[in-house]
């Protein structure tokens, strides 16, 4: 099972619910996947979904709420693989739903709007469940952090869009993609945030857990990388110290540095893998690591001027260095 639907089913699952807070989800399952049909006058809502647990919460508290009639149709591939989309037409015995609707302050002919109500009843979670379970969907956070609003109009995804920053601070972006437009949230916290507030905490944990292991990950990486930075960086230095030094013992002798000079000389070749702060610290006395730095680009200089001298030695001929 998806991701999405396992977020689905979380949210399918939530109940003791006030009538308001119903409405509103209903609400806005309707907005975005429910349509007015009329039919020798006879007025019926239908609304059009793509899992079967939407279907049956939605079945149960339209029931619950006004006691209509429902006819569930369901559609295959035209094979034997699992069904995979319902329609269900609401009516009432008397023929009218049109008190559904004024209950509902919901006019289908002007669908993908928010009804002011919801947002001045506090019932925004309520609605943006209702519209996550007909028109939502979310990636799995172990690959992608990825959360959007289907609609087939733009009215919905930028109210959406205003909504939501102003009532929750979460930003999310609109798109147009193959004549549809969509309301989509890439920010993890944002995502978190919206779950959460449509009540699915269990989930929003998940995304939680995986977002402070990739933040661990990262932080591990990059302390890898860093080492390793570090590692080639001290060995191609000390590589050319030691280039240095060999040249200088080849030729004037190590024995005819000055004593500093010597020593530094000595102790580079016996840990040709000690940092500059190591080698300081390993001097009698310790010295800083600018200064150890400092002797090295001496010993790098005699060894160039040696190279450069037409009699292999330093140009002053002079020993004690």
């Amino acid at each position: 099972m998806s991701f999405s639907r396992e977020v689905k089913n979380e949210l399918c699952r939530i109940s003791e619910l006030n009538s308001s807070a119903l409405k509103a989800e209903i609400t806005g399952i309707l907005v975005c996947r429910g349509s007015l049909m009329i039919n020798q006058g006879v007025k019926r809502i239908v609304v059009n979904l793509d899992y079967g647990r939407v279907g049956r919460r939605l079945y149960r508290v339209m029931k619950g709420l006004y006691n209509v009639d429902i006819e569930i149709l369901v559609y295959g591939r035209g094979n034997l693989k699992r069904v995979h989309s319902y329609s269900l037409v609401i009516s009432k015995k008397d023929g009218e739903v049109d008190d559904i609707l004024t209950d509902l302050h919901l006019d289908l002919l002007r669908s993908n709007v928010i009804p002011e109500y919801i947002i001045y009843n506090g019932d925004t979670a309520h609605f943006l469940r209702g519209v996550f379970l007909s028109a939502g969907s979310i990636s799995d956070p172990a690959k992608s952090y990825h959360l959007e609003i289907n609609s087939e109009f733009p009215n919905l995804p930028f109210r959406l869009k205003e909504t939501l920053e102003r009532e929750l601070n979460v930003h999310g972006n609109v798109a147009e993609h193959e004549k549809k437009w969509r309301y989509y949230v890439k920010n993890s916290f944002d995502i978190i945030k919206l779950l959460e507030t449509m009540g699915c905490p269990r989930h929003a944990a998940v995304i939680e857990k995986i977002k402070k292991g990739r933040t661990l990950e990262n932080k591990v990486l990059r302390s890898v990388n860093l080492t390793f930075a570090n590692a080639d960086r001290i060995a191609r230095s000390s590589a050319k110290q030691q280039r240095a030094i060999k040249i200088i013992d080849a030729t004037v002798g190590i024995s005819n540095l000055s004593e500093d000079l010597r020593f530094v000389a000595e102790l580079r070749m016996k840990n040709p893998y000690m940092s500059m702060k190591e080698l300081g610290q390993s001097m009698r006395p310790p010295i800083s690591k600018d200064k150890i730095w400092a002797k090295m680009k001496k010993l790098i200089k005699i060894a160039n001027a040696i190279e450069s001298s037409p009699r292999g030695e330093p140009e002053n001929g002079k020993k004690g260095i």
